[in-house]
């Protein structure tokens, strides 16, 4: 094994240095110990800066999501790691502290790598705090931190947190309207005013998806070990077209003294194949839920002939990554219903072309299609993971805690808290064409504290599927048992519908109504 050291590339500018490290790895051709030593390395470029000033400036729009999160989106990449094979990073002590906005962290094509240590952090946070100082009338003052001041065009209406930083603890306000005085002083008119006091801390969000601090495409047999990361305008870590991850001791948490992370979810898979582990980690504040895995349905938009078509996502945002999903040759593809999301029909593809630029493929079946496939998706069961969710804490996160849409899941072991949609989600959701309807998942020996203070179904763990028509089984083979769900503030404790095979024993429950509700299941 040959080793690299980062400080065998002097110079001042980390970015460039990162880069030239990189290229002559993918120069080597056996097994590679790359170590990035302990230190604190200021990562930016040029373009990261200007994209954080024009979304500060609101040159990007209220939502720049809308810029930011396209295909065609150019950005600026820190550590690139590209067609590695047999590689071990080493970045205990190493510290990322990021100006402006970029993917800090980019592993794509790689096998057999693991990635231990670093801490990803922000020079000037994608998001800013401040203090309410003084009521006046309907409307409340609020002093803005001098490290995270808000311009006239600054985004501030995308989604907000209040906290009490006496008591620790969320209160369920947000901001509705905010009126500029100067850079730090605002007035703000909130959801519910009765919450209020003077003291009280606000955080404001100015982007919601972007690139993540950490991505993953395209990759076999990855191990990310003892990973922090403090803050990114986007998502934690991405995995995509992945085959194998295995995640230990991560922490996507605030940073000191401070009380959000990720301005959405802290990690986010799509397409994996094999086994996704996540354990013995930590996860707090969060923008969105603490993950999310899942496959994609794809829309038939053209139907060449009987055994071929041109299929394409038709998610709200497109995928994650922002680049093509598309199935490999072998891959089993599903046909469903989607008003009803149900299976009608399964197919082996027997040859494909992804059509890059267009963002969509052709693929060869190896049999008939219907004569309509009007209002029917594929979805490639194939890439669905053998996920495990184990030993892991996490708390206070804008929506779910684990949202989980595989053929195969066991969540053990876990303490949900303070999550404001159900701490685990079993579900599917037709409108995000996020799939597909779960089977086989174990739900044991988790603790479930105070979550979904906000969902219309108000409960700690929720199986149930989004459609126009939900009257079909399409979950299956869900078990929940043994866990602590302790929700005094919630409707329920438990909420399933729709699932084929349903099994809740040796729950301790508290709940302010009936603990446990079911809709349309087959219970044993």
């Amino acid at each position: 094994m040959q080793t690299v050291s980062l400080a065998d590339f002097p110079g001042k500018d980390a970015a460039l240095r990162l880069g030239e490290a990189t290229s002559y790895l993918s120069t080597l051709h056996e097994p590679i110990q790359f170590i990035i030593p302990p230190g604190l390395y200021d990562i930016t470029t040029a373009h990261a800066r200007e994209e954080q000033r024009r979304v500060m400036d609101g040159v990007y729009g209220q939502n720049p999501q809308k810029v930011m999160f396209r295909p065609t989106y150019q950005y600026s990449r820190g550590l690139y790691l590209s067609g590695l094979t047999d590689c071990h990073v080493i970045a205990e002590g190493a510290f990322f502290q990021v100006d402006g906005f970029m993917e800090p962290v980019s592993i794509r094509n790689c096998k057999n790598l693991t990635f231990s240590g670093l801490t990803i952090d922000h020079k000037r946070k994608p998001y800013s705090r401040g203090r309410i100082i003084e009521n006046q009338g309907k409307a409340w003052l609020l002093e803005m931190d001098k490290e995270t001041p808000m311009g006239e065009n600054t985004p501030k209406l995308l989604r907000s947190l209040v906290i009490d930083p006496a008591e620790d603890t969320i209160l369920h306000t947000g901001v509705k309207h905010i009126e500029y005085i100067d850079d730090y002083h605002f007035k703000a008119v909130f959801t519910d005013n009765t919450l209020l006091r003077q003291g009280l801390m606000v955080y404001i969000w100015h982007t919601y998806h972007g690139r993540p601090a950490i991505l993953l495409e395209n990759c076999e047999n990855v191990t990310l070990s003892g990973v922090t990361i403090h803050s990114q305008p986007g998502m934690g870590i991405v995995g995509n077209r992945c085959k194998n991850v295995h995640i230990k001791g991560l922490s996507v948490v605030p940073s000191p003294g401070h009380h959000v992370s990720t301005n959405t979810d802290a990690t986010h898979f799509t397409s994996i194949k094999g086994d996704l582990i996540i354990e013995n980690s930590r996860f707090e504040g969060c923008g969105d839920d603490c993950t999310n895995v899942h496959g994609y349905f794809q829309a038939i938009i053209e139907r060449v002939s009987d055994t071929v078509c041109v299929m394409q996502e038709k998610t709200p945002d497109g995928t994650h990554a922002q680049s093509l999903d598309y199935p490999d040759v072998g891959d089993l593809l599903e046909l469903w219903e989607m008003h009803t999301l149900s299976k009608v029909a399964s197919y082996q593809v027997m040859a494909r072309t992804p059509m890059q630029t267009e963002n969509r493929c052709r693929v060869k079946l190896d049999h008939a299609l219907p004569e309509s496939t009007e209002g029917l998706a594929l979805i490639d069961v194939s890439r669905l993971p053998r996920f495990v969710f184990r030993n892991c804490h996490t708390r206070r996160h804008f929506a779910r805690g684990v949202l989980v849409q595989t053929r195969y899941a066991v969540i053990e072991h876990n303490v949900f808290e303070e999550a404001l949609g159900p701490a685990i989600a079993p579900m599917a959701e037709a409108f995000w064409s996020e799939g597909v309807c779960p089977q086989n998942i174990s739900i044991r020996h988790n603790t479930v504290r105070n979550c979904c203070a906000w969902w219309p179904i108000s409960c700690g763990i929720a199986a149930f599927y989004k459609a126009e028509n939900t009257k079909k089984q399409n979950l299956a083979n869900i078990t929940i048992e043994n866990n602590e769900i302790l929700m005094p503030a919630a409707r329920h404790a438990v909420y399933a519908a729709g699932v084929d095979g349903l099994r809740i024993r040796n729950n301790t429950c508290s709940c302010r109504e009936k603990a446990v509700v079911t809709e349309n299941c087959r219970i044993e």
